[in-house]
């Protein structure tokens, strides 16, 4: 799973003249906004709190990197305009990735999502916890309506790759001896999978052949494993205020990720037997704790060590786009690569 340490550095495509994230988002305005239309008219409860709670999430924020790469890869396989189609699927792919934040937020009794008060703060975590149940039964019906059972069995195994990688995170919580490659299972399954089920959909949704579904597969696994190693890294050096969550967050819930297990291994001894404190207090540890953690991280450079694992994974992601003809979908796709580990938030 590790990949080779001499990949160039991204670099990317500026022929079709589209250069930065910026671009790609005006680009694909109209499509990204028929999906949140279509986000809209999914919460549609006879339960004021379910579509109270379901419209406070959608509405915080939110990057819908998902569904642009869905429909990214969907164009990249068929060169048509969007369809009512990639709509729902895009929407389905949101309204599960929604539901995973609802029960994210009430395993880690999390209090700041996007720069917001969590729905658990809000409403309680028995509500955020079916709220997120209703959100998934609401793709589902959207997926129904597509009648693609190839589609179907795509987001059910998907499904089950998320909840498996939740609970071998919640299983590993404050061990040290976690490894690199618990850590790569944690992301794969977790983030990483839905990632690249978003970018296989919008090929299967178009039937393209086995190659371009493959591809595009393996572009978004990648690019999975690059965005989690960036997000990993921001929680220890990114401002609070554009992060939209309170920095060494993962440090309070227990969470040993890429940037705080190479602090463990390049520390010198006393130095982890510090850490090893910190980490087995977890939300117990006095705020100064988390400085502490990340003055020792800017001394080993742990967080650049995480950032270069990121940068990594992109380049590894923009080799599988050479299936494809050059075209404005697939410079975008490189251009969303090199966005996920160059953002500071």
């Amino acid at each position: 799973m590790t990949p080779p340490f001499d990949l160039p550095r991204l670099a990317p495509s500026t022929t079709t003249g589209l250069a930065s994230i910026d671009q790609v988002w005006d680009l694909y305005r109209d499509e990204l906004r028929a999906v949140e239309e279509q986000l809209v008219r999914s919460i549609d409860s006879s339960v004021p709190v379910i579509n109270h709670t379901a419209s406070y999430l959608f509405q915080s924020g939110g990057k819908r990197i998902r569904p642009l790469l869905l429909i990214l890869s969907a164009r990249l396989c068929s060169g048509h305009d969007s369809s009512e189609q990639e709509t729902l699927l895009a929407c389905a792919v949101e309204l599960i990735h929604t539901a995973t934040l609802l029960h994210d937020d009430v395993l880690d009794e999390a209090a700041i999502r996007r720069g917001h008060d969590t729905a658990r703060l809000l409403w309680g975590n028995k509500a955020s916890i079916l709220v997120g149940d209703y959100l998934y039964t609401r793709a589902i019906d959207q997926v129904i309506q597509l009648g693609n059972r190839e589609i179907e069995t795509t987001l059910a195994a998907v499904c089950q790759k998320m909840i498996e990688g939740e609970m071998l995170q919640f299983s590993l919580h404050h061990n040290v001896n976690i490894t690199e490659n618990d850590c790569l299972t944690i992301i794969d399954n977790k983030t990483a999978s839905l990632i690249a089920t978003a970018c296989t959909l919008g090929a299967i949704l178009h039937d393209a052949p086995a190659s371009q579904k493959t591809a595009l597969g393996r572009f978004g696994r990648y690019l999975g494993l690059a965005f989690q190693l960036s997000d990993d890294a921001l929680d220890y050096a990114a401002h609070p205020d554009k992060l939209g969550k309170t920095i060494g967050k993962d440090l309070y819930e227990g969470k040993i990720t890429f940037p705080l297990l190479h602090l463990l291994s390049a520390c010198q001894p006393d130095e982890r037997i510090v850490v090893e404190r910190i980490i087995g207090h977890g939300g117990e540890a006095p705020p100064q704790d988390s400085g502490a953690i990340i003055r020792l991280m800017e001394q080993y450079g742990s967080v650049s060590y995480a950032l270069d694992r990121a940068r990594r994974y992109a380049a590894l992601a923009i080799e599988e786009l050479t299936l494809f003809p050059p075209s404005s979908h697939r410079s975008a796709l490189e251009i969303v690569a090199d966005y996920v580990v160059s953002r500071d938030h």
